[in-house]
C-alpha cells in the first residue's frame, strides 16, 4: 500500500514490479488524481508483460483523466455508481448533452436525482413546508426511471437505496471526440 501524496511514484511502480504484483488498485482524492496519471504513464513505459493491471474508483471517471493519461490509461477499470452508456441512462445522457453540450458525469446524474427528490418532497409538503416536513417527505420519494438520471429513485430509512457499482473500462473510441480518442465502456458490454 502506498500513499499517493508521500511516495516517489517511480518507486511505487518499480516496487510493485519487483514484488511481482499484477494489479494496482488506485483510490485517489481530488488532490492525487495527477499522481495516478503519472503512475499509469510510468506503468505504460514498462514491458507489456510487466505492466500492472490498473483498477480504480469513480474519482477517475472524468474526461480529464482520458485527456491527460492518453494511452497509458487504456485498460483502466473503474467501479462507478452511474454510467452514461447504460440503456436506462441513455435518455438522460442525450437530453443533458443536447441541452448543455458536453458529456454528463456521475456527479451530474447524482445531483439531478437529488434535485428531483427535493422537488418531490417540497411539492408534497403542503402550503407552508417546514424543514422537518420536507425531510419526512423525502422518505416517501419513489420516482420512476423517466423522472431521474435513469434508475428508479427511492429511499429507505431516509437514505438513498443502495445501488450496485458498475464496472467500466477505458477503451479506444471515436464516440467521445470532445474529450479524447478514448472513452469508458461498460465491462461485459463491449
Amino acid at each position: 500500500m502506498a500513499d499517493l501524496k508521500e511516495q516517489s511514484l517511480d518507486l511505487v511502480v518499480e516496487s510493485a514490479i519487483e514484488q511481482k504484483i499484477k494489479v494496482a488498485i488506485l483510490f485517489p482524492d481530488s488532490e492525487t488524481v495527477d499522481s495516478v496519471i503519472k503512475i499509469a504513464k510510468k506503468n505504460h513505459q514498462q514491458p507489456e508483460e510487466q505492466q500492472l493491471k490498473l483498477l480504480g474508483s469513480h474519482d477517475l471517471y472524468y474526461c480529464n483523466v482520458l485527456k491527460q493519461g492518453e494511452q497509458a490509461v487504456k485498460g483502466l477499470i473503474l467501479a462507478v455508481p452511474w454510467f452514461k452508456g447504460m440503456p436506462e441512462a441513455e435518455n438522460f445522457s442525450t437530453e443533458v448533452k443536447n441541452r448543455w453540450g458536453g458529456e454528463v458525469s456521475w456527479l451530474t446524474a447524482a445531483s439531478y436525482d437529488a434535485t428531483q427528490a427535493f422537488i418531490y418532497a417540497l411539492s408534497n409538503s403542503g402550503k407552508n413546508p417546514s424543514r422537518s416536513r420536507v425531510l419526512q417527505k423525502v422518505k416517501d420519494v419513489n420516482l420512476p426511471a423517466n423522472k431521474t438520471s435513469g434508475e428508479n429513485l427511492s429511499f429507505s430509512s431516509g437514505e438513498k437505496r443502495e445501488g450496485k457499482a458498475i464496472l467500466v473500462e477505458v477503451v479506444e473510441s471515436s464516440l467521445n471526440p470532445d474529450c479524447s480518442d478514448l472513452d469508458f465502456s461498460q465491462v461485459g458490454e463491449q
